[in-house]
């Protein structure tokens, strides 16, 4: 059986041909070239102890012998789930990240005496529905989108992550701001760790095209970003520079050039990356509205500049045509998410990803919004043998830290990494700043709090929100307060 060391040939191949790339790459600020020699010094410092540190993980797992016992996975197929789901691999193919995923597996199977199996369905929350109202444990991890397991948490088919004594959310494959902000009354139903990436794909991110940054002789993103410049104004400013009615008709249409492709699905992920999520957590654990406050409403005016100006921006759920607009060179930004770099790999132009930007150069750190349709962690109530699923969950998570996400970015930046040196540190940075909007992620729970705010800002601008929060405030504490109760009674 193949032994699991050759993790840390992975990570040292992945960061060398990186380090190559950005080496070997020409053109470019001096500015970026002195900060991208120094991010490399500061990297490979680090990597030497990350990877030492990730063997101590690695060395200090609980030792257990489960006889043969098979641990199985219930998650989404591939072709739902929006992204690469990274729980098992049937063999080596070639491809790195899917042999990542053979070799890790086979390590933790090795040394715990058990198997790993997976099974896909695009019917999680029936199948475990009925699972557990038949008192069956069919599957011992249960990965369905963050906002499936939300909705039904309340039907008591999750078990309390935080009763689990076998997982440590300290550990740094948990995201642990994530973590605290999903943990509502004390439970937790669902986490996330390093050893799906599929929660990675789902991370809001800009796309932009490198070519029409040097036809208008504007500045690099990648600088601003790295000197904590990348604000929503400086956005606004380079989307109205390039924007323009090419045919000169009259009208903004298929054959212009727009600053901004975006739709729906940008505002949240602005008012995240702004600093102001539609609702926030207070001290004592409690969520309330925020979209009406006087910093939500600044974001939101911002906002209102870069997706409602018609001269500049394209909405894709207004036109049939909007899609290609990118696609074809006519278009500066588009609003996507990390995942959809991949589907770019052998695209001739010159695209980029970058961070959401800041409200204002005041603010300390980028903001990255995670999807609802995130993959998480979850154990079905009548998971008999939590100690079991715990540890088996805790070593596919201490394999795959670093070495998964490294294997992850060579294959979404393959035959791309060699003409754009610097995507994979805005990815770093997208996958550091990393967070929920637990009203997102609640959607379909909370009433109306995300379409509310969808429907008023896009046709009002920021004019009512404050006037919006108002009205919402005591029907959410309502539903807030009934869910709670619901909460109390699977005591």
């Amino acid at each position: 059986m193949r032994r699991f060391p050759n993790q840390t040939q992975i990570a040292a191949a992945l960061t060398a041909a990186l380090m190559l790339a950005s080496l070997s790459a020409c053109g470019g600020s001096t500015d970026l070239v002195e900060t991208q020699a120094q991010t490399a010094d500061t990297a490979s410092e680090t990597e030497a102890v990350t990877l030492t540190e990730q063997q101590m993980y690695i060395n200090n797992l609980p030792e257990a012998d489960y006889g043969g016992d098979v641990f199985r996975i219930l998650s989404l197929p591939d072709n739902i789930s929006w992204g690469r789901v990274s729980y098992s691999a049937e063999e080596e193919v070639g491809e790195i990240l899917n042999d990542f995923i053979y070799s890790r597996n086979r390590a933790v199977e090795e040394r715990y005496n058990t198997t790993i199996e997976e099974e896909r369905s695009e019917n999680i929350p029936s199948m475990v529905r009925n699972m557990v109202s038949a008192g069956l444990c069919d599957y011992h991890l249960i990965s369905d989108y963050v906002k499936s397991i939300m909705t039904v948490a309340v039907n008591g088919y999750y078990i309390n992550l935080h009763n689990v004594d076998s997982l440590n959310f300290d550990n740094p494959w948990w995201d642990k701001e994530c973590t605290e902000l999903l943990t509502m009354e004390d439970r937790l139903f669902v986490a996330f760790n390093d050893m799906n990436t599929q929660p990675l794909t789902q991370l809001a991110c800009l796309l932009f095209n490198n070519g029409l940054i040097s036809a208008f002789d504007l500045e690099s993103p990648y600088q601003a970003v790295l000197d904590g410049r990348w604000t929503m104004d400086l956005f606004n400013s380079m989307s109205r520079a390039v924007s323009a009615d090419v045919n000169g008709d009259g009208a903004m249409d298929e054959h212009d050039r727009f600053g901004f492709i975006t739709g729906v699905g940008a505002f949240s992920p602005w008012m995240t990356g702004g600093g102001q999520p539609l609702v926030l957590i207070d001290k004592d654990g409690v969520p309330k509205i925020n979209y009406g406050s006087e910093a939500a409403i600044a974001v939101a005016e911002k906002i209102d500049i870069a997706v409602n100006d018609k001269t500049t921006a394209v909405y894709l759920n207004d036109v049939s045509w909007g899609g290609s607009v990118f696609m074809n060179g006519r278009g500066l930004f588009r609003m996507d998410t990390m995942g959809s770099l991949e589907s770019y790999r052998d695209s001739e132009m010159d695209i980029g990803a970058l961070p959401i930007p800041k409200f204002d150069e005041t603010q300390e750190n980028y903001r990255t919004m995670m999807g609802n349709c995130s993959m998480g962690v979850s154990l079905p109530n009548t998971a008999l043998d939590t100690d079991f699923a715990g540890n088996i969950i805790e070593a596919l998570g201490a394999y795959s830290y670093i070495d998964l996400k490294n294997a992850y970015y060579e294959v979404t930046l393959k035959d791309k990494a060699s003409r754009d040196e610097y995507t994979p540190m805005m990815l770093d940075i997208i996958v550091s700043s990393r967070t929920v909007d637990v009203s997102v992620i609640n959607e379909f729970s909370w009433g109306n709090v995300v379409s509310s705010f969808l429907s008023s800002i896009r046709r009002n601008g920021a004019e009512q929100l404050a006037s919006l929060q108002e009205k919402n405030e005591s029907k959410f504490e309502k539903t807030y307060e009934k869910i709670r109760d619901q909460y109390a009674a699977l005591d």
